[in-house]
């Protein structure tokens, strides 16, 4: 079973957090990196589509990590405006301990800083402990509103997405993580450090011979092409990209989710109404759904009634002019 909370996150995107700590030759040096992507339909089960190190400026050492402020402003709105993607926690190299204020059995716990983000009554704090060619993977799913109903999880083999993500695999996305970064990547699919196999460790058993350390060079292996998904098309993503900031420019929230299974988009729209959009659209209808409480609407068939008429005329009204500008303008 995975685990439950569940969190999913890309292969490529564990290759690049190893990467990371790998480049920066000391595997004790304390690096905090930030997670981006989408939640689905369940706020306790994130999946990232991004990770990100830290930026040129920081200090890393194996005291203290000080972050670089810009960098990660800049990133951050960056991907949120131009992508969509939220930034919905953090990734620590090392144990959990060594982080006491992220660590809710420390006293010093306190999630107020400039990393963790602050939208969203979630947050994800993954613990990347990776030395001597042993890797163990911890993180945590934390209710901002209740800390102590959290619970801590294990990274397992069915929580890796195969292959990279799509998002990294864009070249305006990877030229922007890369300016100014403080391990920059010299290509998008950079692999040889992370494979699924060594999250089936059974750490229980003695731990193998001391290795050099070095980055594990392993074969990446090949999976099945995922289903075409129209929002990571060039026309989809701008047609996406139009509608967030559609919204966004009317005060209106907008918060985006996928299906893991069927990959259908969701947009819950000012947490009330629920557009969602399946793999194959257009060609596939998309539809919607309202998330307010409709108990009352059976006692209220007249409310109802005119609700579903006052909004459906008003999509066949655009829908018409649309129609009648398309005409004119073909004459």
């Amino acid at each position: 079973m995975a685990s439950d909370p569940q969190l999913l996150i890309n292969e490529g995107e564990l290759n690049e957090i190893l990467r990371i700590i790998s480049a920066a030759k000391n595997p004790e040096c304390k690096i905090v990196g930030s997670l981006f992507g989408l939640w689905r339909n369940s706020l306790t089960q994130p999946v990232v589509q991004l990770a990100t190190g830290p930026g040129a400026r920081a200090k890393v050492s194996k005291e203290m990590f000080k972050p670089d402020g810009a960098y990660h402003s800049e990133i951050k709105e960056y991907l949120d405006n131009d992508h969509g993607l939220l930034q919905i926690g953090l990734w620590c190299s090392g144990s959990r301990s060594r982080y006491p204020r992220l660590d809710r059995k420390s006293r010093e716990f306190n999630l107020r800083n400039t990393l963790v983000p602050w939208k969203g009554r979630y947050v994800v704090l993954m613990f990347v402990n990776f030395t001597r060619g042993n890797l163990e993977i911890e993180y945590e799913i934390i209710d901002k509103a209740r800390p102590e109903s959290s619970r801590n999880a294990s990274l397992t083999e069915k929580d890796v997405l195969p292959g990279a993500s799509s998002f990294r695999l864009l070249h305006p996305v990877f030229d922007r993580l890369n300016q100014g970064a403080k391990f920059s990547a010299r290509q998008k699919k950079q692999t040889g450090y992370f494979s699924t196999s060594m999250l089936q460790r059974n750490h229980h058993q003695p731990p193998p011979p001391s290795v050099p350390n070095k980055a594990i060079f392993v074969p990446t292996p090949e999976h099945e092409p995922q289903p075409s998904q129209w929002y990571e098309s060039d026309g989809g993503h701008s047609l996406l990209k139009k509608l967030v900031n559609g919204f966004k420019s009317h005060g209106v929230s907008v918060d985006m989710s996928r299906d893991s299974n069927s990959h259908d988009m969701t947009l819950e729209i000012n947490r009330s109404i629920c557009l969602h959009f399946p793999v194959d659209f257009p060609r596939g209808r998309m539809s919607l759904t309202w998330l307010n409480d409709t108990s009352r609407f059976t006692r209220n068939a007249d409310e109802i009634c005119n609700t579903i008429l006052h909004r459906t005329l008003n999509i066949l009204s655009h829908e018409t002019a649309l129609s009648l500008s398309t005409r004119q303008t073909a004459c």
